[in-house]
């Protein structure tokens, strides 16, 4: 049994035999041929056809494919641990992908995207990219295209394009035999020795890649070798972050942990030397964009809800877009207030949106952070807590629908536009006035949802009424 698919004009992946079909996972009854089929048409070579539908000369696996598309967008693999452009031999690696180093330097904004965990590099949904939605639709280079499209209507030239960092959280397995990282479904489908035998073990040492071992290692040396680092990125740039599923759940908890937050737009990435012990200021961070998020609430938190100026960051400067089969774009949910999260210091002395965040410690209206020999002074608000708040307890900032109600994967594919949308709303500033910093509007929730959101709340039993079997 042997199936070949080509390329059509439509950027879709469609079968040669029978033109007007698409790839097809269940081929048998057998899961183990239907794993293999799958990882063949993701990383082996496409028959290429005698036809006319082909808008290509030459068709690579969807992965390459890929790849290559980004690189003609000046978005090339940049090789983990050694920051290598060249492809390393005989040691264990993992390609990431960025805008040209050296033109990467020079650019004031850049764009990182933190994909899920369980997704090839630049994939977004193997379930839209191999089916009707087309290459494009479901990997980085739909999204890439966009921001560089944008960039040259209303900009001035190559200069106002913004660069890329592509992280891989997903392909942290790493085969000599095949000298390449994957996932572990990739792992799963590699050849075996008989239909019997269970598939390769994962040595600990031998089959990772240093300082990449899990999702959390990678966000963490990206963001330290590559995104704060001066040789890669201008400490002056603006960082626009993009984190998928639980790819973003792992970019809160970095910068949670390792970044300075001493106003609503300014993060300096603490970047420790370990001779001097002295840090170093990094790029600013202006927007974190979130798609199907783990639910930032006091009960679930992929995060301790205790720093208050890094909520009152997200609060301002996040927003999510969610599985909901409201149209696209629809407000689900308010920022919940930062109070019910995380007290204030002085409980006796509430604080409001507009006043001041009010030190314990020196009674100053200000946070200080120091970095670099730089200290930065400013205000920071804290909103309190309104009995009538409908959207209490639901997140720490807005919730949109991402125009999907079936999987979390999809949200990007669905949901980009919008997100280059907010992050040209940030850039202009608040109320679309340049120069005036941003912080997240009110959005008016329809009364539809929050019924719909009441209704929810009410059919979950309490956590004492859960049966322990």
């Amino acid at each position: 049994m042997c199936y070949r698919y080509f390329i059509s004009n439509s950027d879709q992946i469609k079968n040669i035999e029978h033109p007007t079909d698409d790839f097809q996972f269940f081929i048998t009854n057998n899961e183990r041929y239907n794993n293999v089929q799958r990882e063949a048409m993701h990383s082996t070579s496409i028959t290429k056809p005698s036809t006319p539908l082909l808008t290509i000369s030459s068709i690579a696996c969807i992965r390459n494919e890929v790849v290559t598309r980004l690189a003609s967008l000046n978005v090339h693999p940049l090789y983990l641990p050694n920051l290598s452009s060249q492809k390393p031999s005989g040691t264990a690696h993992l390609p990431i992908l960025t805008t040209n180093p050296t033109t990467l330097r020079s650019k004031s904004r850049v764009i990182v995207i933190v994909n899920r965990s369980a997704e090839d590099l630049a994939i977004w949904a193997y379930r839209i990219l191999s089916k009707s939605g087309g290459i494009n639709s479901g990997s980085a280079v739909s999204f890439v295209k966009e921001a560089v499209t944008r960039s040259e209507v209303y900009g001035a030239g190559e200069e106002d394009v913004p660069g890329f960092i592509i992280l891989n959280p997903g392909q942290l397995l790493y085969s000599h035999k095949h000298e390449r990282a994957m996932t572990t479904v990739a792992w799963d489908a590699l050849p075996r020795k008989s239909a019997t035998h269970p598939m390769p073990r994962v040595h600990p040492v031998h089959n990772r890649i240093p300082g990449n071992k899990t999702a959390e290692d990678h966000v963490a040396f990206v963001f330290d070798k590559v995104v704060g680092s001066p040789e890669f990125v201008n400490p002056d740039a603006q960082i626009y972050i993009v984190g998928l599923g639980d790819g973003g759940d792992e970019v809160i908890k970095y910068l949670e942990k390792n970044c300075t937050f001493s106003s609503l737009d300014y993060i300096a990435t603490t970047q420790t030397n370990n001779t001097t012990g002295s840090h170093r200021r990094g790029p600013t961070i202006a927007a974190l964009a979130l798609t199907a998020p783990t639910p930032l609430r006091p009960s679930i938190s992929p995060i301790p809800l205790t720093n208050r100026p890094f909520l009152t960051f997200l609060s301002n400067r996040a927003r999510a877009w969610l599985v909901s089969h409201f149209p696209l774009g629809t407000p689900l949910a308010n920022a919940a207030a930062i109070s019910t999260f995380c007290p204030p210091p002085d409980a006796a002395a509430p604080q409001s949106r507009d006043t001041p965040y009010v030190s314990a410690d020196t009674n100053a209206t200000t946070d200080t952070a120091s970095a670099n020999g730089i200290t930065t002074t400013t205000s920071i608000t804290i909103p309190e807590t309104t009995d009538d708040d409908p959207e209490a307890n639901i997140s720490l900032f807005p919730c949109l629908s991402g125009g999907t109600s079936e999987y979390a994967e999809c949200v990007m594919p669905c949901a980009y536009r919008e997100i280059l949308d907010w992050f040209e709303a940030v850039a202009r500033g608040s109320g679309g006035i340049e120069g005036e910093e941003y912080a997240n509007e009110v959005l008016e929730v329809p009364e539809e949802v929050l019924k719909e959101m009441e209704e929810e709340i009410l059919a979950v039993p309490a956590w004492g009424e859960v049966p322990e079997d």
